[in-house]
C-alpha cells in the first residue's frame, strides 16, 4: 500500500462507527472459529438456499410479468381464502381473489408505464433476505388474504432498475413471502399494498362511504 492510499484511508480510524463495526467483526471471527458454530452456520444457510429455491420462481415470475407489460393477462395459482377476504371481493365486484391480483398487476404495470414508457425492461436484484419473526408472521396471517397457517417467511429487500422510453431509474421495494402450512408460498407484493389504498372501492371504504 502506498503513502496516498494509507493517507485517504486515514479518516477511518477516527471514525467511531467504524471502529466499532471492526471490533465487532474480529470479535465474530474468533467466534466462527469454534467448529460446532462452523457446522450449525452451514447447516442454516442451507436450509435458506433450500427455502429460496422454492420461493424465488414466484419472485421471478412477478418480475415476468411486469416486464410483459398492462396487456398482459398474469396468472395466478388458486388458493383457499378467508370468508373475510370473500366478502370483501364480493363488495369490491371482484368473483375471486384471482382477479383482485390482476387488478393490482395491471395497475402496478400501468404506474410503471406512466414513469418509464410502454415496453420498458426492469431488472431486479435482491439486496437482502430477512427471516420474519413469529409475531411478523401473525401480522402477516391477520392480513392474508389466504386461509391457513403461515410457518415461516422472509423479507426480501429488492433494488429495481427500469428502462424505458420516456426514462430510466431505480426502485426499491420489500416482497414478503410466506409458507403456508408446509406447502405453498404466497408473496405480498410492497408496491402492491400501495396501490390497492388507491383503488376505487378500497377508497371509498377509506372515505366511509
Amino acid at each position: 500500500m502506498n503513502e496516498n492510499e494509507k493517507k485517504d484511508n486515514s479518516w477511518l480510524l477516527e471514525n467511531e462507527s467504524y471502529l466499532k463495526n471492526r471490533r465487532r467483526r474480529r470479535k465474530t471471527a474468533v467466534m466462527l472459529a469454534a467448529a460446532a458454530l462452523f457446522i450449525g452456520a452451514a447447516v442454516f444457510f442451507y436450509l435458506r438456499d433450500s427455502d429460496s429455491r422454492e420461493y424465488l420462481p414466484g419472485v421471478e415470475k412477478y418480475y415476468d410479468d411486469l416486464n410483459k407489460g398492462s396487456s398482459h393477462k398474469a396468472e395466478y395459482h388458486d388458493q383457499e381464502i378467508k370468508d373475510s377476504t370473500q366478502d370483501f371481493l364480493d363488495d369490491a365486484g371482484y368473483s375471486n381473489v384471482n382477479e383482485w391480483y390482476a387488478a393490482l398487476q395491471n395497475a402496478d404495470c400501468e404506474k410503471m408505464e406512466e414513469k418509464y414508457g410502454k415496453g420498458f425492461e426492469v431488472k431486479y436484484r435482491i439486496v437482502s433476505t430477512e427471516k420474519l419473526t413469529d409475531e411478523e408472521l401473525a401480522d402477516i396471517r391477520g392480513k392474508a388474504a389466504a386461509a391457513g397457517e403461515f410457518d415461516k417467511g422472509y423479507r426480501l429487500h429488492i433494488r429495481e432498475h427500469f428502462i424505458g422510453s420516456k426514462d430510466d431509474g431505480f426502485e426499491e421495494q420489500d416482497i414478503t413471502v410466506s409458507r403456508l402450512e408446509g406447502h405453498t408460498w404466497n408473496f405480498r407484493i410492497g408496491r402492491w399494498l400501495e396501490l390497492q389504498d388507491e383503488m376505487p372501492y378500497v377508497q371509498r371504504i377509506i372515505k366511509g362511504e
